[in-house]
């Protein structure tokens, strides 16, 4: 694939995602293209250099994992370790989609990054990855109390993607949690996995939690969401 014919690629990649943005598009592809990302070995280059302006490798480092291919994998495992916490995160994002078993153990050390965003980038990004490793890094990191409640939340949220019923338990406490973040991906993750054994308190939820997480809607509603997606499986049975 030349240079030319590679840069169409990526293009396809950015206007899928963002239709509409072309001036963007271009001026993104412009800066890739003249920091030498005119091949898939030129884009990993660009987002391994320090020297390369920020934005342009966080933009090589979204398209490394957007392009499918795990030969990304040890340039995003490098970026996962930058200075800078976009860059960090956005790597860690990345890692998920790419579903390499290779990124587990530096995705649950990035649940611990000091930066929040990029431990919620990791945890999101276990849920993509899967394995048993991955399952119990996000329990434990759900169980968490030290952790910034969005963490916590997300931890929730991802346990769903695993269909595995060992986390009901995990998710039923966390139904009792302080944190709206928390309680509201609990419910959500509880629907999911369709977990009868979690009507009762859903019901609890559903008529007394009307705290609303921002962007979203109250915990009650989600609670109610959840009990009507449990019984909607069960009468299928």
């Amino acid at each position: 694939m030349d240079a030319d014919e590679f840069l169409v690629k990526l293009r396809r990649i950015v206007e899928r995602v963002y239709p509409g943005a072309r001036t963007e598009t271009e001026q993104a592809l412009d800066q890739l293209s003249q920091a030498g990302a005119t091949s898939f070995r030129g884009l990993l280059a660009v987002l391994r250099d320090p020297r390369a302006r920020l934005e342009t490798r966080l933009t090589a480092c979204w398209l490394a994992g957007q392009l499918g291919s795990r030969r990304a994998v040890p340039a995003l495992l490098a970026a996962l370790r930058d200075q800078d916490p976009r860059l960090r995160a956005e790597a860690a994002r990345q890692l998920g989609y790419l579903h390499s078993p290779l990124a587990i153990g530096p995705l649950i050390a990035s649940s611990d990054d000091s930066d929040v965003e990029v431990q919620k980038a990791a945890v999101y990004a276990l849920g993509y990855v899967r394995g048993s490793q991955a399952f119990e890094a996000l329990e434990a990191a759900l169980a968490d109390t030290r952790k910034a409640p969005e963490v916590r939340g997300m931890a929730a949220e991802q346990l769903a993607r695993f269909h595995d019923k060992r986390a009901v338990s995990r998710l039923l406490g966390a139904l009792r949690d302080s944190s709206v973040d928390v309680r509201f991906w609990a419910a959500y993750a509880l629907g999911v996995l369709g977990a009868a054994e979690a009507l009762q308190e859903l019901e609890r939820l559903a008529t007394t939690d009307e705290a609303v997480l921002p962007g979203w809607w109250s915990v009650g509603q989600e609670a109610r969401d959840a009990r009507a997606s449990i019984k909607a499986r069960q009468s299928l049975r």
